[in-house]
């Protein structure tokens, strides 16, 4: 019912840096994030980032946290009646409108034990 689009930056904290490979875990991570967001239904930009940042968990156990900063951009349909047609929302034009930042941050549960 909407166009979602927008710029996603990931940062993370590692659980440790001992031995880790980080080119595997930014693939794992990335990867973990780009299949939320291209396969998940969003209800919200806030559920669809909770969605990406539990996937990277679970992908990269060497992380304890990811936050994901992303700028709700928005787009409209574009008018096409000086043309002499009607657009059925498969034409889309950037705003330059104000947008809002949309920030979270998941940190893994620990054990209390």
């Amino acid at each position: 019912d909407r166009i979602f689009a927008t710029f996603v930056e990931a940062k993370w904290r590692y659980n440790s840096t001992a031995g880790v490979n980080f080119s595997a875990v930014h693939a794992r991570a990335k990867a973990a994030m780009m299949g939320q967001f291209a396969n998940h239904y969003s209800i919200s930009v806030q559920a669809t980032m909770w969605e990406m940042a539990k996937a990277v968990l679970a992908a990269c156990p060497e992380l304890e946290q990811v936050r994901l900063d992303c700028p709700n951009k928005h787009f409209i349909p574009f008018n096409l009646e000086p043309l002499g047609r009607k657009n059925t929302n498969s034409i889309f034009v950037a705003t330059d409108e104000p947008h809002g930042q949309i920030s979270a941050t998941v940190t893994r549960q620990r054990s209390c034990l």
